[in-house]
């Protein structure tokens, strides 16, 4: 894969989708400058049934643009926002794609969650969650024990139980408890039209964390209406009309609508964050690579903002050149 920045064209290390099912790191080349490659690029899963990004041309950035600016230069390279008038706090909205039976999408939420708590005093960060199946085929209305479907998907029984082993380890380094042992597979579509409703109320990001909990830690079935909308009512939304919602076509259209533009986008694995519409960084990275991140572009957007008079909101400079696929 190659990609675009500022004009030149850099090798990006991303693995192929053919290799395995499982994207949980990638070495890469001595750091360089800005077209510095990321010296890990973790937690990004992809499994059958992702719509793969060789097959429609990216609308943005490079996946890894962001991370190859930041991930080799030191914090104190940057001007620190507080140098700049306080009227021109940054605010940066950044698109989260995940799966709530991600394992990585739920380490990746907690450290992006860190990483904004370390820039809180600096810069406003607005989430919003959008939806990605990582089994678009599973049957609505069945789930099985997660470890029959990642025996099935992964090669077998031992294969599989490496991978739970490894990402309850890696889960617990972050302290969320996996109980995979007793998760259940479920088609999340449902579950997506249930966070695509708690964003119109201003509880997406409770409903996420909710779902994530039922699913890894508590085994519930995130498949079923009941468990979803009891889920929902937990962070405040009414259950009754919750479950009429989802019993209906409500939010049905906008989701599928979104997941294509997902794969119209080149999102091919998950999690990935999207900031400001135009720059993409895939993988629950480390906390330290996302405060980089976010300051970075906080102090682009402000450099911007003085530069061209404009608010300082995001204003990204969308990518217009296609970009080879994964």
């Amino acid at each position: 894969m190659h990609s675009t920045i500022a004009g030149k064209r850099v090798a990006s290390p991303m693995p192929s989708a053919a290799k395995a099912a499982e994207r949980s790191s990638w070495n890469t080349s001595t750091c360089s400058s800005l077209r510095a490659v990321i010296a890990s690029a973790s937690g990004v899963l992809r499994e059958p049934g992702a719509i793969m990004a060789n097959r429609t041309p990216r609308r943005i950035h490079s996946s890894i643009s962001v991370a190859q600016n930041v991930a080799c230069g030191s914090a104190d390279m940057w001007p620190t926002i507080r140098a700049y008038p306080a009227r021109m706090r940054p605010v940066l909205n950044v698109e989260i794609y995940s799966d709530v039976v991600c394992p990585w999408c739920y380490i990746g939420k907690r450290r992006f969650e860190a990483a904004v708590e370390q820039v809180a005093d600096d810069v406003d960060v607005a989430i919003t969650y959008r939806p990605y199946q990582l089994d678009p085929s599973a049957l609505p209305g069945k789930s099985a024990p997660v470890i029959e479907a990642y025996a099935k998907k992964f090669g077998g029984p031992e294969r599989a139980a490496e991978i739970i082993a490894h990402v309850t380890s890696v889960a617990a380094a972050d302290g969320i408890e996996f109980r995979m042992d007793r998760a259940l597979r479920a088609n999340t579509l449902l579950a997506h039209r249930a966070l695509h409703l708690a964003g119109e109320h201003g509880v997406q990001t409770q409903l996420k964390e909710r779902l994530l909990r039922a699913y890894f830690t508590d085994g519930q079935d995130i498949g079923d209406l009941d468990v979803v909308a009891e889920c929902a009512a937990d962070v405040g939304l009414d259950a009754t009309a919750t479950r009429a919602y989802l019993a209906g076509d409500g939010g049905l259209s906008e989701v599928r609508e979104q997941l294509v533009e997902a794969a119209a986008h080149g999102i091919s694995a998950v999690p990935t964050f999207v900031f400001g519409g135009a720059w993409s960084v895939p993988g629950a990275q480390d906390v330290d690579v996302f405060v980089q991140v976010l300051r970075k572009l906080a102090r682009r957007q402000i450099d911007d903002a003085q530069m061209h008079g404009a608010p300082e909101h995001d204003t990204p400079e969308h990518d217009t050149a296609e970009h080879d696929g994964v």
